[in-house]
Formats: structure tokens, C-alpha cells, sequence
């Protein structure tokens, strides 16, 4: 038994007249400059998302770079180097001096 809202989304993809929104694409030659953020070098589900779509942005033209903020040690699918802030897990997000790195 479908529930009432995915019956409605169901019935919604089957009238002719529904219209999909599509972000347009950026074929005017811009590169753009992309930082994804990991908590660490994991193989959990983020990183490795983020990391397959870093390899993505990169191989469509865009330069991208992977930073973690704490040290790990997982072979993630990236194909550049992933840099880390080597911030102090005790202290989380309240390490300062690892912050100001970003800068």
C-alpha cells in the first residue's frame, strides 16, 4: 500500500503537462573553484560522497580541492591530494589556530 504522498507524486509524473525544473548548465568556458570540507579521512558516507563529487567537478573542467579537519587515514576516491588542518579532536571546532589555516 503506497502511502497518500507518494500515490499523489505517482499520479503527479504521469500528467503530460508536469514540468521538470533543470538548473541550467554553465557552458560559457568559467571554471570554478570548489572546496569541499570532510570531517576526516573516513570511509563513511560524506566523505565519500564528497569525494566522488570532487572527482566529478574536477573532471568536468573545475578545480577542486578535499580538506579534513582532523588527520585520518582512509584511501578515499580522489584522485588529488587531500589536505588536512590537523586540528586537535579534543577541542572540536573551538581550535583556533587550525580555523585561521582556511584563511
Amino acid at each position: 500500500m503506497l502511502s497518500v504522498r507518494a500515490d499523489r507524486l505517482l499520479r503527479s509524473q504521469r500528467r503530460k503537462d508536469c514540468v521538470v525544473a533543470v538548473p541550467p548548465s554553465r557552458n560559457d568556458g568559467t571554471k570554478m573553484k570548489i572546496l569541499q570540507l570532510i570531517t576526516r579521512q573516513q570511509r563513511r558516507g560524506a566523505e565519500i560522497f564528497a569525494c566522488q563529487l570532487a572527482s566529478a567537478l574536477q573532471a568536468n573542467g573545475h578545480e577542486v580541492e578535499v580538506l579534513s579537519l582532523f588527520d585520518g587515514d582512509a584511501d578515499l576516491p580522489f584522485p588529488g591530494k587531500i589536505k588536512s588542518l590537523q586540528a586537535d579532536p579534543n577541542k572540536r571546532f573551538y581550535d583556533w589556530k587550525s580555523w585561521k589555516k582556511l584563511a
